[in-house]
């Protein structure tokens, strides 16, 4: 839905800086690639193919560590967004 809203708007904004993108790209990349990982769980388990387990456990790690990057950079850049400079009226 963000990605779309972005397209029919077509704000002239840089994506890597937009929190709200990084949050979506981190979310569609962590659950897309973890999905197989749950899917093939149980038939592995059944076929008792341990290595391949670890394996997908692995896979599955380094993509926690990619969305958790991500939402740690939204965060940071949205902070920093939203943080203007105030200047006192007084003159």
């Amino acid at each position: 839905m963000y990605f779309e809203q972005v397209l029919q708007e077509l704000r002239n904004i840089r994506l890597e800086r937009d929190p709200m993108f990084l949050v979506s790209v981190g979310v569609t990349l962590y659950y897309s690639g973890t999905l197989m990982v749950f899917v093939m769980e149980d038939s592995m388990h059944k076929h008792q193919q341990t290595n391949q387990i670890w394996t997908m456990y692995m896979i599955q790690s380094v993509l926690l560590i990619g969305f958790n990057a991500l939402l740690a950079l939204a965060l940071y850049r949205a902070s920093k967004k939203e943080n203007p400079v105030i200047r006192s009226a007084t003159y």
